[in-house]
């Protein structure tokens, strides 16, 4: 809860929790905030794990693009700098990925496919 807002949707924090509530398997984009209130997508995957037909842990995923786009574009600028002109053919893919959004939404768009 600590990451929600005003623009977190709570159909999606709903999903979440009856995910939990029935035991399922839940993926969901979520609209959270840092501290100083810029906005970030978080897409969340939560599953049960089970052992003899009974749930035993659950374990949560996150993924948050913006912040890959980000860390990609440093590493990219990194060998850049250090005379790499190329890295396994993914420079050029990812010099064209477009800057990350920081803008608050009313609601988070739908997590990429790959």
């Amino acid at each position: 809860r600590f990451l929600q807002g005003p623009g977190t949707s709570i159909q999606q924090v709903d999903r979440i929790r009856r995910a939990l509530a029935t035991r399922s398997s839940v993926s969901v984009a979520l609209l959270n905030y840092k501290k100083d209130g810029s906005t970030f997508t978080n897409s969340f995957l939560l599953t049960p794990l089970r052992a003899d037909g009974r749930v035993t842990y659950y374990v949560g995923i996150q993924n948050c693009p913006d912040a890959i786009i980000d860390d990609r574009k440093r590493n990219i600028l990194r060998l850049q700098r250090d005379g790499a002109s190329e890295a396994g053919g993914w420079i050029d893919d990812a010099t064209d990925m477009p800057a990350p959004s920081h803008k608050r939404a009313a609601e988070p768009p739908a997590p990429a496919r790959p």
